[in-house]
């Protein structure tokens, strides 16, 4: 499944997605932050505090912290290869 957004466009790897999650995906791709930043929805997503859960994406120029707000512990690490 696709769904486009005035910045960018998502893959969603699934065809059920609840309407709330799909609502939370829309606000995302309509940011100026989602532009190029190839967004993927893994197939256990489902709403979040503010976020959908099963977000990816390349990050950019730009991080929005509320991203990780709530999952912040869950074990992500990142490292500047550049």
């Amino acid at each position: 499944m696709k769904l486009k957004g005035a910045y960018e466009e998502a893959v969603i790897f699934s065809d059920t997605v609840e309407e709330e999650a799909l609502r939370q995906i829309r606000t995302l791709l309509d940011h100026p932050a989602s532009g190029n930043s190839h967004v993927r929805i893994m197939p256990d997503c489902h709403a979040g505090a503010g976020c959908v859960i099963g977000y990816t994406a390349r990050l950019n120029d730009t991080v929005i912290p509320n991203l990780i707000g709530v999952d912040i512990g869950c074990g992500v690490c990142t490292w500047n290869l550049g």
